[in-house]
Formats: structure tokens, C-alpha cells, sequence
């Protein structure tokens, strides 16, 4: 048993266009062929972060397919456990099978999904009748097995080996999918020989309909044949749109500047910061300059954050240890700039300052501007942190 504890989700106006476009493009594949042709249909859905594609998805699914065998896959562990909630809250009761390394997830168990990466315990839960697969891409990575005898120890990753059975399966096999739904599709796009390529290819994972989602179609074009370690030409995947291509025709479009103007996505401003240091030290060490390199990031992000109140900010770093530091150092700052703010006096002495003689501005005082130091909370996190940790966090 399983309980999502939330009400069902509500599909919004431009869901309900997405939802009618994959359905108009379903009859259109029926009416225009009287079987399933090899590589299946393939069709894309492209649009903004944030509108909601995998609530779509999953909804388009229930409805067209409400007893089908559906195929999920997605690039990371978070993300498959979001698109697990996400397809209980739409509606989905099928069972359902995560083929990823995490196990005993207090969020899976509560959805009643079970985790596995061994094919035959795949073939066994998954082989046939309805239900959803939730896989990373990791999952069509070759793997060694160990146990096998040398020079056969190369074998499929579990998606695939599930999917051709065979006598390492012990007669197990997993029945083929009517709905393959590839996230962050244009992860998979550029050279066909690349291990996440598999999922295109519908002799090794097969579907009769592919939908790829994304918001940043790549569109690919070799100024040259380029050769592969093999010294065959490599063969790109594009996601152009066409019907005929890896990718199949767009289904539909909601491009970012359109989201926003619908009020589906809130509007955002690029503000762009610009460190300059007026008194360089001599003889300062390279790591003191990046220490106060940091405390005048950490002062303009506080800065920011003050004069537009805002409330939740997350920072990207080039590497781990700066965000490490960031993350440890920042309360410091904000401690800081409490015990430096401006007071009443402040505000009254600099009323009686003469005017700049070159019409500068002067910097904008504001009694308690910054909160107290008590409220301010950062942490860090890297690909390294478990799912647990990241989710806490």
C-alpha cells in the first residue's frame, strides 16, 4: 500500500494544450499506419523549465495509457524520486519498479515503489501487465560481471538485460513497453555510440511510442564528419524537428519569453556583479585574496538579498571546496553586517552630508536593513551527498 498524502494535482490551461497535442498526435501515428513500424513512434514535447513537463507526462499517460506497460527514464537519482511522486499525486496506482541503487528510500517505500538493479529480479516484478519502470541512465551503462567467465564479463546494464532475457536470466524476461517518456532528452542527444544512446535505439529498449521531453532542445549539425575512437563516422543524434529523425516531430511548443508572458513562469532579472579592489595588498597571499574575494561575494549576495527581501537564494560554484567554504563562512558575514548596520544617527548624520561635487550617489542607508545572524542559514552540497542528504538539506 501507498499514500501520497496530498490532494491531486491540478493540470493547468497550457498542460490541458500539451495533453490535447500528444493526443492529436497519437491518432495521427493510428491513422497513418495500420502497425507499429520498427522504431516505433516518436514524437517531443519541448517546454520551459518549470511548466510542469513531468505532471504532463504523467498525465498524458494515465489517460492514453491507463493500463499500459510505461517506460520512465531520467539522469538522476533525485529526479526519479520527484517523478515518482509526481505520478502517484497524477494518479497513477500501477505498480511500480525504480531500476536505481537506492534502497530502503523512505519516499519510494511510502509510494509502494520497489528498487532493484538486477535483472532478473527486474524481469520478475516488471515481466508483464501494467506497470511503471522508473530507470536512470546509469542503467543502460555496460557493466562487468564478475562472476562470469573471462571474456564474457561484459554484460548489458539491467534495463537492457531485463529486456533481452536470455539464459543468464534463468528464462526471466521483461515484456517490451507501449510508452517510453525520456526526461531531460536532450541529455541523450549527440553521438549514437554513447552508452545513454540506447534508449533510442527500439531493438534494445523497446516501446511502441517514445515521447522525449525538454526545454533545451539540442540541435546538432557536424560542420564535418567527425571520426569515432573506432574510426567510423559518428552518428549524431538531433533534435531537430523533424518526423523522421531520432527525436520524431515536436508535439508541441512553450518556449520561455511565451511561459512568462502567460504568467505560467515568473519574470527574472539578470543582475551582474562587478569586483573591484581599490587598495590591491602587497605581498598578500593568493589564499587571503580568495578569502576576501569571498566576503565581498558573500556581502553583495547579503546586500541583494536585503534590498529585494528575498528569502531563499542558491549559489553554483566551479568547485566543491568554494562552496564548502561559502556555505561555512557566509553566517560570519551576515553576523557582520548586522553588528555594522546603520543606525537612526547613521541616517541623520549622512542627511547632513554636502552634496558630491561630481554629482555622485551616495551608497543608500536603511536602518535595519539586514536581519539578525541568528536567521541566516547556508549549507552546501555536491554530487558526492547521498539523496537522503540532499533532500534533508
Amino acid at each position: 500500500m501507498f499514500s501520497t498524502g496530498r490532494s491531486p494535482v491540478i493540470i493547468r490551461p497550457h498542460q490541458l494544450d500539451q495533453k490535447r497535442q500528444f493526443r492529436a498526435w497519437l491518432r495521427s501515428a493510428f491513422s497513418a499506419r495500420s502497425s507499429v513500424p520498427a522504431r516505433g513512434f516518436r514524437g517531443t514535447i519541448v517546454s520551459a523549465t518549470g511548466s510542469g513537463k513531468t505532471i504532463t507526462a504523467a498525465s498524458c499517460a494515465l489517460e492514453c495509457f491507463p493500463s499500459g506497460r510505461i517506460l520512465v527514464t531520467v539522469p538522476t537519482l533525485d529526479l526519479l524520486v520527484q517523478t515518482a511522486q509526481a505520478w502517484r499525486l497524477v494518479g497513477h496506482r500501477a505498480p511500480m519498479v525504480a531500476v536505481c541503487s537506492l534502497e530502503n528510500d523512505p519516499v519510494l517505500n511510502e509510494l509502494g515503489v520497489r528498487t532493484t538493479t538486477n535483472p532478473i529480479q527486474l524481469a520478475l516484478w516488471a515481466g508483464s501487465g501494467p506497470v511503471v519502470v522508473l530507470a536512470t541512465y546509469a542503467s543502460l551503462v555496460d557493466r562487468e560481471d564478475i562472476d562470469a567467465p573471462e571474456g564474457q564479463r561484459k554484460v548489458r546494464g539491467p534495463l537492457e538485460a531485463a529486456l533481452a532475457g536470455g539464459e543468464r536470466l534463468y528464462g526471466q524476461r521483461m515484456a517490451g513497453f507501449d510508452l517510453a517518456i525520456v526526461d531531460e532528452a536532450h541529455g541523450t542527444a549527440g553521438d549514437l555510440g554513447r552508452p545513454w544512446a540506447a534508449i533510442h535505439d527500439n531493438a534494445r529498449i523497446p516501446a511502441d511510442f517514445r515521447l522525449y521531453l525538454t526545454a533545451t532542445p539540442r540541435i546538432l549539425a557536424a560542420p564535418r564528419p567527425q571520426k569515432g575512437t573506432d574510426g567510423q563516422e559518428v552518428e549524431l543524434a538531433t533534435m531537430a524537428d523533424d518526423p523522421n529523425g531520432t527525436y520524431g516531430a515536436w508535439i508541441a511548443e512553450l518556449g520561455l519569453s511565451e511561459a512568462i508572458e502567460r504568467e505560467i513562469l515568473a519574470g527574472f532579472e539578470i543582475d551582474v556583479l562587478e569586483i573591484h579592489d581599490p587598495s590591491p595588498v602587497l605581498g598578500e597571499s593568493e589564499e587571503a585574496r580568495r578569502g576576501r574575494r569571498l566576503a565581498l561575494l558573500q556581502t553583495a549576495l547579503l546586500e541583494h538579498a536585503a534590498k529585494w527581501n528575498l528569502k531563499t537564494i542558491m549559489t553554483f560554484h566551479q568547485k566543491v571546496e568554494e562552496a564548502a567554504a561559502f556555505a561555512e563562512k557566509l553566517p560570519e558575514t551576515a553576523a557582520e553586517l548586522y553588528v555594522n548596520d546603520a543606525t537612526d544617527d547613521d541616517l541623520v548624520a549622512a542627511d547632513k552630508l554636502p552634496e558630491s561635487s561630481i554629482n555622485a550617489e551616495f551608497y543608500e542607508l536603511e536602518a535595519g536593513r539586514h536581519v539578525p545572524p541568528d536567521r541566516v542559514w547556508s549549507a552546501w552540497l555536491c554530487g558526492d551527498h547521498l539523496v537522503t542528504e540532499r533532500r534533508e538539506v
